[in-house]
């Protein structure tokens, strides 16, 4: 049975850390005043940055997932195991549109700073 201590909330406040993913795109992230910021370091979609609402669930020792519900409506939800030093992100890229697309990748973290609130 899945336990967690927490209810869902803003749980990675001062939080950042950079990651790549299996295809070589890499992005970096800091969680702060309830959003999650974003700036992408490589890859398509190299030197695009901002920032959204996040909602985070504690599920395990370290390890967190994050959900986004971005303006254009993109659906994102990401898992982060810092123990391990892993993540994977599931996205909904535009939905019932016609760019609409659906990514599923795993990737590494590389430099983090921790923040558990």
């Amino acid at each position: 049975m899945l336990k967690h201590d927490r209810e869902p909330g803003q749980l990675l406040e001062g939080t950042s850390l950079e990651y790549t993913y299996a295809n070589g795109s890499s992005v970096s992230v800091a969680f702060k005043e309830g959003l999650f910021h974003f700036k992408w370091l490589s890859g398509p979609f190299k030197d695009l940055e901002g920032k959204e609402p996040y909602t985070s669930l504690k599920v395990g020792d370290k390890i967190y997932a994050v959900n986004i519900i971005a303006a254009n409506k993109s659906f994102i939800t990401l898992i982060y195991n810092f123990k391990e030093k892993i993540m994977c992100g599931a996205v909904l890229f535009t939905p019932c549109t016609e760019q609409e697309m659906t990514l599923f990748e795993s990737g590494v973290i590389g430099h983090m700073q921790l923040s558990e609130t």
